[in-house]
Parts: C-alpha cells; structure tokens; sequence
C-alpha cells in the first residue's frame, strides 16, 4: 500500500487517539505489464504481499532512493549559493515491506506495539515532507532561493527557474519521468481497497475473522473496527514524528528529535495479539489481497494505454534516480 491509502488508516488510528498525524534497483524489464492475480498473494510474508498498481509505483527501496536524490541534488543547489540544507539523510534501516500497512497488524511484532505500529512506521511522501521540513527550519533569504520564490540572483548567480526545488524536480523528471504517484495510479489503489469490502469472498473472511476474535472474547464485526475503538487508546497519544504534510502520515522510521509517546495499553495489545492470530487462522490476508488483485488488474485493463505510459514513465524515473546516485 502506497502513501495515498497508508495515510488513510494511520491517520484513522490517530484521531481514535486523540492526536495529529504526520534505488535498490528494481529491474526495468519488471515495469509494465500487470502481475498475475493470485489467491495467495499475500503468501506466508503476509506483511510485504504485492499488488498489480505496485508494478506502476515506487518500490519502497526505490522511494528511499528517491529521497537521497532529492537531497543530494538541493545540496549541490543551495551549495552554489552559499546555503546549506537542513534536511536529515534518508533512514535506509527503517524499511518495511510493501503493502505493510493496508490490512492492520499482521505480525506478532507489530501486534506487540499495539494499533500504533503503524504510526510510528507511517510513510508519506517523504521527499515532500522533508522539502516542508526544510523550508520551515530556513531563513527567508535561504527559503527564497530553494523555492525560486524571491530576486533572480542571489550572490551574482542566477537562481533556477523554480529555485532548487525547481531544478531538482527537472532532473528526476527530465525526459518523460515523473514526480509522485500519478493521479490514475492512486485513484484505483483507493477504489480497489472501498470496493473489496463488499466483496462477498472479503465479507465472508471478515465474519470468520469475528468468529475467531468473539472466541477469544472480543467482539468486533471487521478488522477495522479495533482501530476505531476509543476504549483502547486510554491515553493521549504524541505523534510518532514531526507533523507532515496534511492527509500524510509521517516519514518512515522516525527521526531522532521525534516526540514521545505513550506506550499501547496492555488491553490494545491483547486485541492486536488476537486481530493476527485471527487473520492467520482465516487465510484473511491471501483472501482480501486476492480480490484486490482481481479488482485492480480489472481497471489496468480498462486504462491499458495510460498504464503503458506510466509503465514507460516509471522507467524513466527510476534511470535519472540512478543517475544522480551513480
């Protein structure tokens, strides 16, 4: 699961609470055309499963790649005019497999950090958070040059069109690439999630997952209602890391000024404790991937020409990443 709908189920966790949110290569030859559905999708890594819009997205590995792009090249930028750059390195040690969040918890590991798991390893665009990060941390005469917004020359340079910002973006889009997800890719990463809950297969592993959990003494309908639960958030809950962008969870991993927060009550790890048991039992996680792989490969078909593009588009991105990196 991409930025776009991770932020939707973190961010769900955090109102409960009562708080605010926040290239390793990929072959080429790997972007193009739609995996194959499949009833195992999720398999025995039910935590890192692949969908068929991941193929027209950047792999996590790659996102941290883009970042480290993104930085390098404002560096360079502001370096010409004297500035420095108050942006933290990417965190590679922080990563976490695709799709990890889009069902829940779905290991004993992020069961024993509770619903909050997900907060504390949100993603978000993390370029984008840390160019807002830097912009805040700036003096106005720095801010002006990194966004173009301010005199065309500063120390008798010329400040690119779009200042640094500007120029960064040309180099990772330059010759058919792109910046972010495009709107398509993300609009049936949405619809694939909402349409699957009235799937009669998802309802049907929905009700044997409540079963599982009544058995255990919890009485939930689905496995999203335990995130909504205000009785397992007992205390104010601080933000894992510095607030992001709006409708953004925060950047992967954490930083080193990142506020505290209250530890999960031992009640909400109970519930996840049970939530995991009781998707492994059902087969939850294969299942609801499954259609959602259908359902996915159903609108890439639909948008076949458009997927090409972006599939060509993707490749181009990720070749000027490598560039900067090599």
């Amino acid at each position: 699961m991409r930025p776009a709908h991770r932020a939707a189920v973190a961010l769900l966790i955090l109102s409960t609470a009562g708080c605010s949110a926040a290239v390793a290569s990929q072959p080429l030859g790997s972007i193009g055309a739609p995996p194959a559905a499949t009833s195992a999708a999720a398999g025995s890594a039910a935590s890192g499963f692949d969908l068929p819009i991941d193929a027209y997205q950047l792999s996590e590995p790659q996102r941290t790649a883009q970042l480290r792009a993104t930085n390098l090249l404002l560096t360079s930028c502001m370096a010409r005019f004297g500035y420095s750059l108050p942006v933290p390195a990417a965190d590679q040690a922080a990563q976490v497999p695709e799709n990890a969040f889009r069902y829940g918890p779905v290991t004993a590991d992020q069961a024993s950090d509770g619903y909050l798991w997900m907060v504390d390893h949100g993603s978000t665009d993390l370029a984008e958070a840390q160019l807002s990060q830097a912009e805040q941390a700036m003096p106005g005469a720095e801010t002006a040059v990194l966004t173009g917004r301010g005199p065309a020359r500063v120390s008798g340079k010329p400040v690119p069109a779009g200042g640094c910002v500007g120029e960064m973006k040309r180099r990772i889009t330059a010759g058919g690439g792109t910046y972010g997800d495009a709107g398509l890719v993300q609009e049936i990463d949405q619809a694939s999630y909402t349409d699957s809950l009235t799937s009669p297969r998802v309802v049907a592993v929905f009700r044997a997952w409540s079963s599982c959990m009544a058995a255990q003494g919890y009485r939930y309908p689905t496995p999203l209602d335990p995130m909504k639960d205000n009785s397992l958030f007992t205390a104010p809950t601080a933000p894992a890391t510095h607030t992001s962008t709006p409708g953004a969870t925060q950047p992967r991993g954490g930083s080193s000024d990142a506020a505290p927060r209250t530890a999960p009550s031992a009640r909400q790890v109970a519930v996840a404790r049970a939530d995991v048991a009781c998707k492994s039992r059902t087969n939850l996680v294969a299942v609801w991937s499954s259609v959602e792989s259908a359902l996915q490969q159903q609108d890439i078909r639909k948008h076949a020409q458009d997927f090409a593009t972006l599939g060509r588009q993707l490749q181009t991105t990720v070749r000027n990443i490598n560039a900067v990196l090599h």
